[in-house]
């Protein structure tokens, strides 16, 4: 289960946190919600903090995301290597 909050959205920056595991149905709905935010034009942050886990799809997403310079802090070391993994 993943929880996707939208934690700020300043003039200039939309900011969206992420609790939980990243998989299944949740990968599309994160793609949908970021799909959303980056059509607005801004910036787009999204806060690992609370994300413990990702699966293959998830860890791609994640990958393609910081391809298109979403910027992704806060990440767990376990989560940096499943995405440093995912573009290998």
């Amino acid at each position: 289960m993943l929880r996707i909050s939208n934690v700020g959205s300043e003039e200039k920056v939309i900011r969206l946190r992420l609790d939980g595991t990243l998989s299944g149905p949740w990968v599309e709905e994160l793609r949908h919600m970021c799909e959303e935010s980056l059509a607005q034009g801004r910036p787009l942050v999204v806060d690992c903090g609370g994300l413990f886990f990702a699966d293959a799809e998830g860890a791609a997403l994640m990958r393609s995301l910081c391809d298109r310079d979403v910027a992704l802090v806060n990440c767990s070391p376990f989560l940096k290597l499943q995405l440093t993994e995912a573009a290998v």
